[in-house]
């Protein structure tokens, strides 16, 4: 197994650091970032509205901090597609639960 030997004392910006640590875990940082966003914001929605309305709510920002994340080069193309797998996956089981 190759080594990653990136000098992470070199951080200059608070982006140069999410760069680095986005390289140094293969683009899964971005993705992680996401995926953290979209479930604080939707287990603390549901605290004050229904779940689609948390749903739809957590959709909505998670995709303004994807657009976020692009432009910053932290997410890649194919790894945008494991996250919708995701988001639609939950979409459906979330539309077709019982309140």
């Amino acid at each position: 197994m190759a080594y990653n030997l990136t000098n992470l004392t070199n951080g200059g910006t608070l982006l140069s650091v999410f760069q680095v640590a986005n390289e140094v875990t293969e683009g899964w940082f971005g993705i992680m970032i996401l995926l953290s966003t979209f479930t604080i914001s939707f287990v603390s929605l549901m605290q004050v509205s229904d779940k689609k309305m948390a749903f739809a709510a957590s959709s909505f920002l998670t995709f303004i901090i994807t657009i976020l994340l692009r432009a910053a080069e932290l997410i890649v193309d194919d790894k945008i597609f494991i996250l919708a797998i995701v988001l639609v996956v939950g979409s459906a089981i979330i539309l077709h639960a019982t309140d």
